[in-house]
């Protein structure tokens, strides 16, 4: 429920300068509770990298690491009680693409909302705007999300 608070955005054009975009991103947010994520966005893996679209999440906390591949649907923890004690590969559900297209289908179909708002998206956009502001000035750029629940 933690809103973001602010944004900082490094952007490249290293790996395919041809087609005149940028092709890799990192941001990092830092949430009104403290807590930070990274969205790293990046077309510049090798052929054939773990992850398909890298859709990973990595929660790394004092007792381990978690790391969810949504699309290749694995999990693999990783122990450090003491460091490196363990690693299990834990595969996991069904095709995630086919579920969000099944979801999105069933709710024009009931008549039932959708999980991700126009908010949702709406938050979205406005730190992909911070990301490229905050690459363009080359720093922090902080952001009033506002609550989106009372």
């Amino acid at each position: 429920g933690s809103e973001v608070k602010s944004v900082y955005c490094e952007i490249g054009r290293n790996v395919n300068t041809a087609i005149g975009v940028e092709d890799s991103f990192l941001t990092t947010v830092t949430f009104e509770n403290g807590v930070l994520g990274h969205i790293d966005g990046s077309w510049s893996y090798p052929r054939g990298y773990f992850t398909w679209g890298d859709f990973v999440l990595k929660i790394i906390g004092s007792k381990g690491v978690a790391v969810l591949d949504a699309f290749n649907q694995h999990l693999e923890l990783i122990g450090m009680d003491p460091p490196g004690d363990r690693l299990e590969w834990r595969p996991y559900g069904p095709n995630a693409n086919t579920l969000m297209i099944q979801d999105f289908a069933e709710c024009i179909a009931r008549g039932r909302e959708v999980r991700a708002t126009l908010e949702d998206a709406l938050q979205g956009l406005r730190v992909a705007l911070a990301s490229y502001e905050s690459a363009s000035r080359h720093e922090v750029v902080r952001l009033n999300m506002g609550r989106r629940h009372p």
